[in-house]
């Protein structure tokens, strides 16, 4: 096993420690409580059934084989691609960069849109991830480094795991703020709401479409010069996890679909000179 490894970027040195990598993946529980978003059932699993075999031990089975029927976009973390608003089919398998991802984790404090703007009318009391937010962080954090971007937002708490986002509103971000972080160069940004978008955009998805460079209204979208930039949502960075400069292992299956469930594991890196 890799305990560790010395790197060197953009001139400076660090150490990435491999035995401190942290999953900000929410654990699925088939049985038990889960989040919820956007009215979607709640994901299930049962044995597999067939005229000769049922795939349960506790039943009498000789194994245990379960089918799984779960929305991604809706039951837990996911990773999603261009292909979310693309007429054309556009996998996310096919467009995830097999490497480790040079990130930074930030945590933002979302506040009432001001100067900030939204691409379909706000109501009174909602909160956004504002530029100059996303700019303060960035300071307290050392700057910014890399190709990922992790944002947490405050409050944090372990009721993230398990939260009825058809109940809650969650913060979203201003279109200044993408437009922000795609000038930026982030090519896989992680946020632990539900969407980057607001709950209700008219079914617009703009700060997706800022994000993936796409001009509203526009589905035919060309696989094979569309934008490679991913979209993580719903995860969950416990406090013990510092803002900072980190090592991401953006673990997603090859599942040839827009999205997918994913596990973003993150090593924290220390500078040594």
């Amino acid at each position: 096993m890799i305990d560790s490894a010395e790197l060197s970027i953009g001139g400076r040195k660090f150490r990435a420690d491999f035995n401190s990598g942290v999953s900000l993946a929410i654990d699925l529980h088939f049985h038990g409580q889960q989040p919820r978003v956007f009215g979607s059932p709640l994901a299930k699993a049962s044995p597999t059934v067939s005229e000769n075999f049922i795939g349960s031990v506790k039943k009498g089975g000789a194994c245990n084989v379960e089918s799984v029927n779960a929305s991604f976009h809706t039951s837990g973390t996911h990773t999603e691609c261009v292909g979310h608003i693309s007429r054309n089919k556009i996998s996310i398998s096919d467009l995830m960069e097999n490497n480790l991802i040079l990130t930074t984790l930030i945590t933002i404090t979302p506040e009432v849109i001001r100067n900030d703007s939204y691409h379909v009318p706000t109501k009174e009391g909602e909160l956004i991830i504002t530029h100059s937010s996303i700019e303060k962080a960035f300071t307290e954090a050392g700057g910014h480094l890399g190709n990922g971007l992790v944002v947490r937002t405050i409050p944090n708490d372990e009721s993230k795991l398990t939260r009825d986002y058809n109940r809650e509103r969650f913060p979203f971000f201003s279109n200044e703020a993408m437009r922000h972080i795609r000038e930026l160069n982030v090519r896989h940004l992680l946020v632990d709401t539900p969407s980057v978008d607001r709950a209700d955009d008219g079914g617009q998805l703009g700060n997706h479409r800022i994000f993936w460079n796409v001009p509203p209204g526009v589905t035919e979208i060309d696989p094979d010069s569309c934008s490679r930039r991913t979209i993580s949502e719903m995860f969950y960075a416990p406090d013990s996890v510092k803002d900072g400069l980190y090592l991401l292992n953006l673990q997603v299956p090859s599942f040839l679909s827009d999205a997918a469930p994913s596990r973003p594991v993150v090593y924290p890196l220390h500078a040594t000179s």
